[in-house]
């Protein structure tokens, strides 16, 4: 489309988590993997995209400046300069087992939900799920103020941007 520069802005870690336990985790749960394609469905579009502006920057950078590389269709390839403000992995997932675990303790149907996912077991990925699933406010306060801390890290690190 033409883009020089792209502020890739997501709520969604923008990479992908481990792909195996590490030493002297256990192996993932049902409900990890239910964390996991949750992921893959809001996530992986997207991380996919990235990916493939890095690989085709790289391939850019390979062959110097001054030469054309074009597409099947003649559409000449540019370098994009990618800006990313998104949660790392596991950044969330912290965040929501605090509220779940407050929430537990009070009574109703949520509640009643939420001990059962506890009973369910899971490592990581009961609480990435519960990140995805938790729309509690106190959760979403605590998200917002942690995209908050995290952005003002990572902008501080960025020469000025002109967007056009």
């Amino acid at each position: 489309l033409g883009a020089t520069q792209v502020l890739a802005v997501s709520s969604h870690a923008a990479e992908y988590p481990p792909s195996a336990p590490l030493p002297g985790e256990p192996q993932p749960a049902l409900l990890d993997v239910a964390a996991q394609s949750i992921h893959t469905v809001l996530a992986d579009g997207m991380i996919e995209d990235l990916r493939s502006i890095a690989r085709t920057n790289r391939m850019l950078a390979a062959v110097g400046k001054g030469v054309q590389v074009r597409n099947s269709r003649g559409r000449e390839y540019t370098q994009i300069d990618v800006r990313l403000l998104a949660p790392r992995n596991g950044r969330l997932s912290p965040l929501a087992a605090e509220v779940a675990a407050k929430r537990r303790e009070q009574p109703g149907i949520d509640a009643a939900a939420l001990r059962l996912l506890a009973l369910l077991g899971g490592s990581h990925g009961t609480n990435e799920l519960l990140s995805y699933l938790l729309f509690e406010p106190e959760f979403f306060e605590k998200q917002f103020a942690a995209a908050e801390e995290d952005a003002s890290v990572e902008m501080a690190k960025w020469p000025a941007l002109a967007f056009v």
